[in-house]
């Protein structure tokens, strides 16, 4: 008896220890997967990336290597092309009345078309660059550019932002008058100043009593307002004031805040005459107008203005006649419109009010001499 219960005692000892044996298999269990999949899995893993970057990587160099090689036999088409037929872009002449020879030209776009136009007479210089400098605002923006770095004793810039109905003149003039880029510069200072001096006393500021009368001097322009009058038969006119010319200096010094030199340049009194065609009549005058002719439109004297002209624009003659006003609006705005449409505008004007009237129209030519002429660089 005591041998069994001896036995039985024993019993449970073992399947204890077998219960802990089992929970030690477990943890080992439990542990073992892991160092495998980290010994074993992950480097499986990794490989295949790996392979699969690099293919990836191989597939991008060889597009890579595709494109380039297409580029290349493109450039190379494109050289063998312009070396039997020539430039394509110097190839096309806009203009049908240029005959000229563009496949050897060199130089920068506006050095091109100045080629392309200067064999034009002066008249179709002045259509065809009213024209460019309205369809391609980017042509002031480039002259601007090409101007950066003159420097002039002048609070006007060069080339404004938004050009004025005098400045779009200016600009057109210059480029109907210049041979290459670099000559522009010069022709506005030429037009827009005394003598080629630009200074804020000597800017032609009044069209009537500077602008119209300097360049007559300087053969940049010449007036042709009595000529078409004859030629038409239209009885002309003359309008005149008298144009105290230091006081109108003194209030621009206060609102521009020039200095006392300035003010004190000139206390000038001009007495200013300007013939004019009046506008009862101007129908009668629209086939004797010029192509490309500057045209100045005239008011009626008035106390409270310093002017007789008020605006300028250029007369176009179209392909089928009509004569039509290409100028620059309020804002900076470039169009071109039939003159007959502005000129019935004027008249309203008149009929609903006497105050400042418009008398009718003052024109000038641009002289015809070579393109080639410049100012000298010392009258700078």
């Amino acid at each position: 008896m005591a041998k069994k219960a001896s036995v039985q005692k024993k019993g449970p000892m073992v399947r204890k220890k077998a219960s802990s044996a089992v929970k030690v298999k477990k943890r080992v269990s439990e542990a073992g997967p892991v160092h495998r999949v980290a010994k074993k899995k992950k480097p499986r893993l990794a490989t295949a990336r790996v392979k699969k970057n690099e293919f990836r990587a191989g597939a991008y160099y060889a597009v890579g290597a595709a494109a380039l090689a297409f580029t290349f036999l493109l450039l190379v088409y494109q050289s063998v092309t312009q070396k039997a037929h020539g430039p394509v872009e110097t190839a096309k002449v806009r203009d049908p009345r240029v005959a000229q020879v563009l496949s050897q030209e060199s130089g920068t776009p506006l050095e091109l078309e100045m080629r392309r136009v200067n064999s034009l007479p002066v008249s179709e210089r002045m259509d065809y660059w009213s024209l460019a400098v309205e369809k391609n605002p980017g042509l002031a923006v480039g002259l601007r550019e090409l101007m950066r770095n003159e420097v002039i004793h002048d609070s006007a810039p060069i080339v404004p932002e938004k050009l004025d109905c005098t400045t779009y003149v200016e600009t057109v003039v210059a480029l109907s008058r210049s041979a290459l880029p670099k000559d522009v510069f010069h022709r506005i200072l030429e037009i827009r100043y005394r003598d080629g001096q630009p200074s804020f006393p000597s800017r032609n500021h009044f069209v009537e009593a500077d602008w119209i009368p300097n360049n007559q001097k300087s053969q940049v322009l010449s007036d042709i307002t009595l000529s078409v009058a004859a030629a038409s038969k239209v009885q002309s006119r003359i309008e005149q004031h008298t144009l105290h010319r230091g006081e109108w200096i003194r209030a621009q010094m206060l609102r521009e805040g020039l200095g006392r030199g300035v003010a004190s340049s000139s206390n000038e009194v001009t007495d200013v005459r300007i013939p004019y065609l009046p506008l009862e009549g101007i129908e009668n005058v629209m086939g004797h107008i010029p192509n490309g002719t500057i045209v100045n439109f005239v008011r009626e004297k008035s106390p409270r203005h310093p002017v007789l002209v008020s605006h300028q624009g250029l007369l176009i003659r179209a392909s089928d006649g009509q004569v039509m006003l290409r100028h620059a609006s309020t804002g900076g705005r470039v169009r071109t419109e039939a003159l007959v449409n502005y000129l019935a505008g004027m008249r309203a004007h008149n009929q609903k009010s006497r105050r400042w009237g418009w008398l009718g129209l003052n024109l000038n030519q641009v002289s015809s001499s070579s393109p080639l002429k410049i100012l000298r660089n010392d009258s700078i």
